[in-house]
């Protein structure tokens, strides 16, 4: 089997993160636009998306902030086609949104265990 040791372009490519307005999402998209992506932060939080997209215009990147849900199939199908129709490619998605909730588990109701399954499970399949 031979390996595969291409190095990756990022340069000129288009990039989602999803749940990019911080942490995990917040580091991929500012590592992404350091190597020439252009990135679309797409997060609920849009005006900490914004921010962050100010900060990586400030530094010489190319980028976007977006509010998106990622549980709402329609919303993530018009994020893709809007991010493809303004740059003429979509290269990359990250499919980086999760959430957690802490706590005694006796505590947790129905409507827990389905935002949970929502938010990390369909969010990814809505945005494959």
């Amino acid at each position: 089997m031979q390996s595969n040791k291409a190095i990756r372009i990022f340069a000129g490519a288009t990039a989602i993160v999803t749940g990019g307005a911080s942490g995990i999402g917040q580091a991929l998209a500012e590592g992404l636009a350091k190597r020439g992506s252009e990135v679309i932060l797409a997060d609920l939080q849009v005006d900490l998306a914004e921010k962050i997209a100010s900060e990586i215009h400030a530094s010489g990147g190319r980028a976007k902030g977006v509010k998106v849900d990622v549980t709402d199939f329609l919303a993530m199908e018009r994020l893709v086609q809007e991010a493809f129709e303004r740059t003429g490619r979509l290269d990359y998605i990250f499919n980086n949104a999760g959430i957690a909730i802490g706590g005694p588990v006796r505590l947790y109701g129905i409507e827990d265990w389905n935002q949970i399954i929502d938010v990390n499970l369909r969010g990814v399949i809505n945005g494959i």
